[in-house]
């Protein structure tokens, strides 16, 4: 990839930062479960943005990320992502979460690399009597500690599926909302299909990558101690570390909406991370 491709991807992704404008194989799945997921990206945020998720399960594997990455991977199956594609499906973050068993595989990008690390995860639910009704389901509650955070979960008996979004399953019942004390993470499902759905399981095809990198293999304490670093550079940081392979230099001008010139040393916007591993 030229260099002035690099500086394109960083412009694109700083623009997306400071918020101024991330073989096949084919297992049949047994449900589609889609999720609204309300998120607040900086800690200073004060508002909830949304977009849209999707779980794909067949009971032994899921699949859980965004609408916008499904798009992605359909696209790189057959060609390379244009500019324009990658503009039209803006992401706050991009992961990919495949699920076996216990067994987590988790894909994330940080800047413009992807990394991947997989870890087994032990779910220890506290149920509870309460129970509300969200659409037609009848649901009872559950509440987890999980990397940092304090989740409260409601999950359908009638839907008899041990499985939720991101990371969270293990339930007698399907989740169809999960939200953090904070209240700086709430995926709420917005519909349920039985059916026979694919995914592809050459996961890397779900994230842009112009010039072909290699995803990177990362212990997960080491991907958390990386992630929770480049969250807390200045925007200038972002884009050195985003180039630190390139020879050439070079200096990126950004402006506000009003035209005004950015300093972008002076962006540090602290991105919220759903496990806040090693986090204040």
């Amino acid at each position: 990839m030229h260099f002035a491709n690099r500086q394109l991807y960083c412009v694109i992704f700083c623009l997306i930062s400071m918020n101024v404008l991330g073989q096949k194989s084919s297992p049949s799945t047994s449900f589609k479960a889609t999720y609204t997921f309300a998120y607040k990206k900086f800690v200073s945020s004060k508002f909830y943005k949304t977009t849209n998720t999707v779980l794909l399960c067949n009971g032994k594997e899921s699949l859980f990320t965004f609408d916008q990455m499904v798009n992605f991977a359909t696209i790189q199956e057959e060609r390379q992502l244009t500019v324009d594609e990658i503009m039209m499906n803006v992401l706050p973050f991009y992961y990919l979460i495949y699920l076996q068993n216990n067994e987590v595989m988790h894909y994330e990008a940080i800047g413009s690399d992807t990394y991947k690390f997989s870890n087994k995860i032990q779910l220890n639910w506290k149920l509870h009597e309460n129970d509300t009704l969200i659409g037609n389901y009848k649901c009872k509650k559950a509440t987890l500690d999980f990397y940092g955070r304090n989740w409260t979960a409601w999950y359908a008996p009638d839907i008899p599926i041990s499985a939720g979004p991101y990371k969270f399953k293990g339930l007698p019942g399907l989740i169809l909302r999960i939200f953090d004390s904070e209240k700086t993470f709430d995926f709420t499902l917005n519909e349920f299909k039985k059916g026979y759905f694919d995914f592809n399981k050459k996961f890397e095809i779900y994230f842009f990558n112009e010039d072909n990198r290699p995803t990177v293999s990362i212990e997960a304490n080491e991907f958390y101690r990386l992630r929770k670093k480049f969250n807390e550079m200045s925007l200038d940081e972002k884009i050195k570390f985003m180039n630190r392979d390139d020879s050439a230099g070079g200096n990126i001008q950004l402006e506000s909406a009003t035209g005004e010139p950015v300093r972008a040393a002076e962006v540090r916007n602290v991105i919220n991370s759903i496990e806040r591993l090693n986090e204040p």
